[in-house]
Order: structure tokens, then sequence, then C-alpha cells
């Protein structure tokens, strides 16, 4: 074989640009997944009681109507007037009246005033004081009015409405105090706060609202013991209303043994952890996480035991109840939140790499978290997706590396209810990348083996007959992949037309080379 037919025979080679144009449009489809994380969310701190004091304290219907207009004043007053016999007492009553009826609250409430100076039992009065009062915002003035007035009456009738005023002024009062405590609190006037609900119940000790109330600031500025002690010392007369903040008080109060705990479970130490929350007593059910992180911590202990039969045995003693799938995912992603958290601030950064050490931090503690092994699979299809900003076979592989551990983290995710649809989604999405992927690699395999023969004979000849047919066999082995792409690629017109001319180029040259 002569040198003019070894030129001849290998005188084609695609151009050497076609990768960036063909391979980056194609490699464009693989775009990686947005992070839906559902309804998780994930806190170290318990849930605090309403931002808003008076919330839990707002007051109800009382059946008494408090505004300043319309008829149903004089058929309000009609009937107790009509026991006034007083025409003196009448006659401020009627004062009054006209002056609610005119919006003069501060004139209105000078009769009402003169009028129990004449009589302090005079229910009337009462229910106008109470209306003017509503506006004027005075309410502890009235009642202290009715409170006063209360020994004296005794008509069964008249014994009622008393009550019904005494409870609405005490729930506007309530109000009240906790807006201006509020407004003290967001001005970080924290002692001030205290100091100013301190005197309301002192004044009104027989209010059970200002004592909630009150241990609802100290508990806002981190008194919890005293806040305890208040809300212990009130919470007898009325439990329903002294409940969530009774319960938020001792969860704070034993959040720190139950952060110990947390750190043992990180640390693989369950039984450490037991001895944390088995001091916590009776506080251990005042959150509901914490209960989780009692049976966590047991099936934990149970599961790490020397002897496992033993770790089971007192799980069943301690009469622990087994964690639902929903309830794991909870508890694993209160335990893991450091990891997640960060894993997270890396992904919002761009830093794949850093995510997916964070995650792998957090599968070495415990890998049945849902959550993170989705976060870990997005990472991965990130991390794919910015290797291929330059596009060759050596990219094409640290991709497709990616993809393949996001593949076998997309399993993971059936462990958490929340992720079904992120897990469908995501499992198919690796599926076609990955897909996507190989059909490339094989695109640019074709092209760049083709090339690489080129450029290798480009200035030397096919001397010996074992050479030829090397030659020959590599030329038949690229045909045959190329001919496989060709079917991948049908269509794609762009990638049909190089490949059909490397098709044609193979064949010229595995003609030249059997003359």
């Amino acid at each position: 074989m002569d040198d003019s037919d070894a030129d001849d025979g290998l005188a084609f080679a695609p151009r050497h640009d076609w990768a960036p144009d063909i391979v980056r449009a194609a490699a464009g489809a693989l775009e990686p997944p947005p992070l839906d994380l559902g309804r998780r969310a994930f806190a170290l701190e318990p849930e605090a009681v309403p931002d808003r004091l008076g919330d839990r304290l707002a007051p109800h219907d009382d059946g008494l109507r408090t505004g300043t207009g319309g008829d149903w004043l004089s058929d309000d007053l009609a009937r107790l007037r009509e026991h006034e016999a007083d025409l003196k007492l009448r006659g401020l009553l009627d004062k009054a009246e006209q002056a609610l009826r005119e919006e003069r609250h501060a004139d209105a409430w000078e009769h009402v005033e003169a009028a129990l100076g004449i009589a302090p039992a005079t229910v009337a009065a009462l229910v106008l004081g109470v209306r003017c009062q509503h506006v004027l915002g005075e309410y502890e003035t009235v009642l202290d009015r009715l409170i006063a007035a209360r020994p004296d009456i005794t008509d069964d009738a008249d014994v009622k409405v008393v009550a019904q005023l005494v409870s609405t002024c005490e729930l506007r009062l309530v109000d009240q105090v906790s807006e201006e405590a509020d407004g003290l609190l967001d001005g970080d006037e924290l002692d001030e706060a205290v100091e100013y609900v301190e005197q309301r119940v002192s004044r009104h000790p027989e209010v059970a609202g200002l004592h909630y109330v009150h241990g609802a600031v100290l508990y806002q500025t981190g008194q919890f013991p005293r806040a305890l002690e208040v809300v212990e010392a009130a919470r007898g007369a009325d439990p329903e209303m002294f409940e969530d903040l009774y319960l938020a008080i001792q969860a704070k109060l034993c959040a720190p043994r139950v952060e110990h705990a947390r750190q043992s479970l990180r640390a693989g130490e369950p039984k450490t952890a037991i001895e944390h929350l088995v001091a916590c007593g009776e506080m251990l059910y005042s959150d509901s996480r914490y209960e989780l992180l009692w049976s966590y911590a047991h099936e934990r202990y149970a599961k790490s035991s020397k002897v496992p039969f033993v770790g089971w045995r007192r799980t069943r003693r301690a009469g622990v109840p087994p964690l639902s799938p929903a309830e794991l995912q909870d508890v694993l992603g209160w335990v893991l939140a450091e990891e997640f958290n960060a894993g997270v601030t890396a992904l919002g950064n761009q830093d794949f790499t850093a995510t997916s050490t964070h995650c792998a931090r957090a599968e070495a503690i415990d890998a049945r978290c849902g959550v993170i092994a989705y976060l870990h699979a997005t990472a991965e299809t990130f991390a794919a997706q910015e290797a291929l900003d330059r596009i060759d076979l050596g990219t094409l592989a640290v991709a497709e590396r990616h993809l393949t551990r996001a593949a076998g983290l997309v399993p993971l995710l059936a462990s958490d209810p929340e992720l079904v649809e992120q897990r469908r989604w995501l499992e198919a999405r690796v599926k076609n990348d990955l897909t996507d992927i190989a059909r490339l690699a094989r695109f640019i395999r074709c092209v760049t083996r083709f090339n690489d023969l080129m450029t290798r004979y480009e200035r030397r000849t096919i001397t010996t007959r074992n050479e030829l047919y090397s030659v020959r066999g590599e030329l038949i082995s690229i045909r045959s992949e190329a001919r496989i792409s060709r079917k991948e690629h049908a269509s794609d017109p762009s990638a049909l037309r190089t490949l059909d001319n490397l098709l044609a180029a193979l064949d010229h040259n595995l003609r030249q080379l059997l003359v």
C-alpha cells in the first residue's frame, strides 16, 4: 500500500468545532430540578404562645350591647328605670342617656357618676357607665364601681346583668392591657412591660385574664421560672385558658435538657439521650416534638444495643409508642436541622459540593431522612448540569457520576409521605437525564474516535498488514456506534448531518482500505 492510497483512504474528518453547537444545545435540556420542600420546614425552637397576647382572650358576644346609638338604648333601660322612684336619679339617667345619644361620652359619664353617688347599686346607671367607658376606654374605673356595687344588688335579674357587665369589662380591660404590653415589648421596653402588667394585676387580682397576660409577658421576656409560678397560681380558676401558655413555658424550661438529648442522638449516644429526657419528667410532654424525640431515642437505643433484644425489651417496658412514617420524618428533620439548613444555604450559593458534604454528614447520623435525600439528589443534579458547562467525554462522565448518585438517593424519598410528587418527578427526570447523557457521550465518542484516528495518520502512512487490519477494525467499530447514535438522534437535524457526514467518511475510508 503506497502513500497515495493511504492519503486517499483517510482523507475526511468532520470539523472540530461541532461539539459546542450541537452537544451544548442538547445538554441545555438537562436542567436541574427545582427544590420544592412542600410543608417541611425545620426549626430548633418550640413554637411560642400567640404573638398577640390578647388573642386567647378576645371578648366574646356577651349579649350586652355596649355601643352608643340606636333606639335599642331606651328599650334596654326601660325596665331598669321603672324601679327608680327618685326623680333626681331618674333625671340624671335621662341626661346620661341623652348625652350618649349625642356622643358626648364624658358628659354622660359625669351624669352616671352623679347617679351612682346617690345610689351606688343602681343597675341602670351601671349599664350606662359601661357604655360610656366602652368609648372612653376607662374600664378599670367602671369595673371598680361594679365590684363595689355587687354586694348590694339582690334582685336575680339585676345580679345577672351586673355579672355580664363585670365579664364584659374584664375582657375589655385584658384586651387593653395586652395591647399596651405588646407595644412595650415591640419597643424592647421589657422591664417596663412587666412592671405595667404587674400594676394592673395588683389593682385587679380577681381578673384571670390579667394573670394570663402577666405570665405571657414574663414568657416573652425570657423569665420562664417566674412565668411558671404565675400560671400555676392562676390556672386553677380556668385551666383551659392557661393550657397553651402553661405548656409553652414548660417546653422552654425543658428545652436545655431536650437539646442535650438531641445532641446526644446526633453523636450516636441514644442511651445518654434517654437519660436527659428522663430528667425532664412530666415537662417532656409539654411539646409534641419532645415526645417524638423520646420515641426516636428509644428506637435508636434498641437498634444500637449490643444485644438487640435487651434494647427492644427496654423500649416495650417504657411503653414508648412507635413512630409513624410522618413522625419519623418530622423528628429526623429536627435532629438533622444543622445539616439541612447548611445544605440549603450552600445550594442557594451554588456550592453543590458543600451541599452534598452537609447531606452526607446528615446521612451518617441517620440515612432515613427523605428531605435530606431530596436535597442531596437535587444538589447532584445541579452539579451534573454545572459539569456540562464545558462539554466533552470527561465532563459527561462527571455529570453521569453525579446523576447516578442522585438516582441512588431518589428511592430514599419514599420514606417521607410529603415528598411523593417530588420523588416521582425527580426519578423520571434523573432517568431521562442519564439516558440523554449516554446518548450525548456516544455521539461525542463516535466523532472523537474518528478525529483522533485522522490526526494519527495525518502525516504518516499505514505500513504493515497488521496495522491495516487494526485501522479497519477501528473504523468498523466507529461505524457501528455511529449507526446507533444516528437512531438516537433521529429528531435532531444538526446531529444527523454530522453523523451522516461521519458515516459517509467511514464508508469511504473503508472502501479505500479494501483497494
